[in-house]
C-alpha cells in the first residue's frame, strides 16, 4: 500500500521536472514576445531612447527573463506545489492549468515580475494597478495559450492531473481499508448470539 503512495508521488515528482524544464523554455519565450509587444505598444518612450541605452534595456531584458524564466522553473520543481496544487484548501487541481487556484499556474505568473525594476531603471512609468501575478507593466500571461501556443504545457498539465488522482487514491485506500475492516468487525459483532 505504501509502496504504491510513493510510487504514485515519484511519478508526479517526475513529470514536475519535466513541466518545470517546458516551462523555463516556454516562459522565456512569452516574455520576450510580450516585451515586443510592450515596447510596440510603447513605440514613443522606447523610439526616444539612443542606440547604446535602447541596446543595454535589450540586454538587460534578456538576462532578467532567463532569470526569471529559470527562478520559475526552480520553483516549479517543490514537491509541495504538485502535492498540494490548489490554493483552496483540500482543493484539487483544477482542469485547466491557467485557473487561478492552480499553484502552478500561480508560479508561472511571476516570471514576469523581475522585469518591473529593469523597465522602471529606463524610463517606463509602471501601472498603479498591479497585473495577476503581480508585475505592473502587462507582461504576465492571462491564458496558457499565451505563454504555451503549442500545447506542451496544456499536455503535461492534462498528465498530471492523471497521476494526481491515482496519488490521491493510493492516499485514500489505508483509510477505506480501515473503514471496510471496522465495518466488517461491527457486522460480525452485531451477528454474534449474545
Amino acid at each position: 500500500m505504501f509502496a504504491r503512495i510513493a510510487s504514485a508521488r515519484d511519478a508526479i515528482l517526475s513529470l514536475a521536472d519535466e513541466f518545470a524544464e517546458a516551462a523555463r523554455r516556454e516562459l522565456e519565450t512569452a516574455l520576450n514576445r510580450a516585451m515586443e509587444r510592450l515596447v510596440v505598444r510603447y513605440a514613443d518612450w522606447f523610439n526616444r531612447l539612443d542606440d547604446r541605452t535602447a541596446g543595454a534595456l535589450r540586454e538587460a531584458v534578456g538576462r532578467t527573463i532567463q532569470r526569471g524564466a529559470a527562478r520559475v522553473g526552480e520553483r516549479l520543481k517543490d514537491p509541495d506545489l504538485w502535492l498540494s496544487p490548489s490554493v483552496i484548501v483540500e482543493g484539487q487541481p483544477q482542469p485547466q492549468l491557467d485557473h487561478p487556484a492552480n499553484r502552478v499556474w500561480i508560479a508561472l505568473l511571476s516570471a514576469a515580475d523581475p522585469l518591473d525594476p529593469v523597465l522602471t531603471e529606463f524610463g517606463l512609468q509602471p501601472s498603479d494597478v498591479p497585473d495577476q501575478g503581480g508585475g505592473h507593466f502587462g507582461l504576465q500571461p492571462r491564458t496558457v495559450g499565451e505563454v504555451d501556443p503549442k500545447g506542451s504545457l496544456a499536455g503535461l498539465w492534462a498528465r498530471y492531473r492523471r497521476l494526481y488522482e491515482a496519488y490521491r487514491r493510493a492516499l485514500r485506500a489505508p483509510e477505506e481499508q480501515k473503514e471496510r475492516q471496522d465495518e466488517d468487525q461491527a457486522r460480525r459483532r452485531w451477528n454474534e448470539p449474545t
